[in-house]
């Protein structure tokens, strides 16, 4: 196992070692190795890291979003301290490359938005992007603004059916079934997902452009405006 931050010279005295150019492991006395492992762990447990910054550490090694339950069984604390914790990071991150994205409970460090064309030149990702379809976008809009929603529901707003293109929107991962619809039939009732709010360089929800009016071409110009100078490699997962 590596050694991380072994202390020089208090614990270990390196330079009066004849051997150190042979490594550090052949010139240190049986038992000082281990006892200088345990006194740097007493040193670090001593420090105390605030709670936003015990979140941030989970979420970045985290391999997937993390949601709320999990997070207060990790930390043991309650749902409304990890709330304020939470928003005290994201208010701390706002202005820095890494953001905290909220959805549906569930939490997750990504890339800022603003990062995107450096990240896709990194990642090679330039030449994959395709803007989505008028029609994509307008049924992605009513989802987006009005869910969950059913495929009837989209159908009235738009005026056409739009079957086929809410099925392309599911196997992008764009947008996904929620639930159902407590009536006859019980038709399924869409809504939006993560991979939605990276692609347009969301955040949360909540960072929806807002509406005066409630027809098609509005929520779609809506969104279009969300998607403009931002693009799916915009937030990329941190964790």
């Amino acid at each position: 196992m590596p050694l991380v931050n072994l202390p020089y010279p208090n614990e270990l005295d390196y330079n009066k070692c004849p051997e150190k150019s042979q490594g550090i492991r052949e010139c240190i006395p049986d038992g000082s190795m281990s006892n200088a492992i345990r006194r740097r762990r007493s040193v670090l447990a001593d420090r105390t890291l605030s709670l936003e910054a015990r979140i941030e550490a989970l979420l970045f090694v985290a391999p997937e979003a993390m949601s709320m339950e999990r997070l207060c069984q990790v930390l043991q604390v309650d749902e409304e301290t990890v709330q304020a914790a939470g928003q005290r990071l994201a208010e701390r991150l706002a202005h820095r490359g890494i953001r905290l994205q909220q959805h549906q409970g569930d939490w997750q460090l990504v890339t800022a938005a603003e990062a995107a064309a450096d990240v896709e030149r990194f990642l090679g990702l330039e030449a994959e992007h395709s803007k989505p379809s008028r029609a994509a976008l307008e049924t992605l809009a009513i989802v987006a603004y009005k869910q969950p929603v059913t495929r009837a529901q989209i159908a009235v707003v738009r005026g056409v059916s739009s079957d086929g293109v809410l099925r392309n929107l599911v196997n992008m991962g764009l947008v996904e079934e929620v639930g159902r619809l407590e009536r006859p039939g019980r038709p399924i009732l869409y809504g939006t997902t993560s991979a939605f709010l990276q692609y347009f360089g969301l955040e949360s929800l909540a960072q929806l452009p807002a509406l005066d009016e409630d027809r098609t071409q509005v929520l779609a110009d809506s969104l279009e405006s969300a998607l403009r100078g931002k693009s799916k490699a915009g937030q990329i997962d941190a964790g």
